[in-house]
């Protein structure tokens, strides 16, 4: 399994091929909905879609999108102004990408469930092989942006 290098990335969810990034909403608010872009679009339709990927160690990961930090809150996913929550991700043999994990709780991460647009944090569904299967969107691709 590899480990993601720092730097800037997009964020793409592996069943609907839409990047992430934070919601369209008013400046000066303290938290920011991650939600998924139209299909083909780039822009307008999200606030920012360049996250950047600092690693703190092991598999354990910081996620920055223009200087929120990803957190958890009831079950989805924000851009929050400070907060140092972490996210092990995790390359899945097999699946061609990863799982963004919440650190303090197991088998809990982003998925983006059909229909939805905010990324959710709640339970993985693991299939029952070696190596453990999970449904596309559960998985996330790393899509390196080169300065």
């Amino acid at each position: 399994m590899s480990i993601l290098r720092p730097g800037k990335y997009y964020i793409v969810n592996k069943h609907s091929g839409t990047k992430v990034g934070l919601s369209p909403e008013d400046p000066g608010k303290t938290r920011y909905a991650i939600l998924s872009a139209p299909k083909n679009i780039h822009g307008p339709q999200l606030r920012a879609v360049t996250w950047n990927v600092e690693h703190v160690g092991g598999h354990l990961y910081k996620l920055v999108v223009e200087g929120r930090v990803a957190a958890s809150e009831n079950g989805k996913v924000f851009g929050r102004d400070g907060g140092d929550q972490h996210w092990t991700i995790t390359e899945r043999e097999g699946m061609g990408g990863y799982t963004i994990e919440e650190t303090h709780q197991l088998g809990v991460g982003w998925v983006l469930e059909d229909g939805e647009k905010q990324v959710l944090s709640r339970h993985l569904i693991v299939g029952p092989r070696f190596p453990p299967f999970f449904p596309p969107t559960e998985i996330w691709e790393f899509e390196r942006i080169e300065n």
